[in-house]
């Protein structure tokens, strides 16, 4: 496993179609399983810094609790403003049940 990638949680940790906040020192990582996929973007939001692990899971897509926008937690991507960015997100690497995330990415930025 590459180096750069840190303990974050072990995969029993979160149910299907659930998202859940973790930290690692300062930064704050949303969890996400959705068909047994996990995914991991980061937990506030782009636009006014809502706590996205406390959003709405409406299929791929978790919706911000403040102002609704929506973001595709596969990549980031935004669906639905009122954000103007997409969401950071974090690559994975599982082993023997531990999940690992690695660099944030800010492709979309």
């Amino acid at each position: 496993m590459d180096t750069g990638y840190r303990f974050l949680a072990r995969v029993e940790e979160l149910e299907n179609g659930q998202a859940k906040g973790f930290s690692i020192g300062h930064e704050k990582i949303c969890l996400v399983k959705i068909d047994e996929n996990l995914y991991a973007i980061e937990d506030f939001c782009s636009h006014a810094g809502g706590v996205m692990s406390t959003g709405v899971l409406d299929g791929v897509e978790l919706i911000c609790p403040l102002h609704g926008a929506r973001f595709d937690v596969r990549n980031g991507r935004q669906t639905l403003g009122p954000s103007s960015t997409d969401q950071p997100t974090y690559p994975i690497h599982i082993e023997e049940g531990s999940v690992y995330v690695g660099k944030m990415s800010m492709e979309g930025f």
